[in-house]
């Protein structure tokens, strides 16, 4: 079974990622992720499983639900 993927708002990720003032490699050395990974959000192009979500929220000092579209 897979894990839920939640639905982001790739424009909130990437504000905030700016905010923090770090580049993709930076931000996927600090949560363990490859960057082209982190890419896929902020482009869209996919959502990140619910620990990966935790993960991107804490390096870049938001709530989660500050990460998912609609909230």
């Amino acid at each position: 079974m897979n894990p839920k993927f939640i639905e982001i708002d790739p424009q909130e990720l990437r504000a905030a990622r700016h905010r923090k003032a770090l580049t993709l490699r930076e931000l996927g050395k600090q949560v363990g992720m490859d960057h082209n990974l982190i890419w896929m959000y902020e482009d869209g192009r996919r959502n990140p499983i619910p620990r990966n979500l935790r993960r991107l929220a804490e390096a870049l000092g938001v709530e989660p639900a500050d990460l998912i579209r609609g909230s």
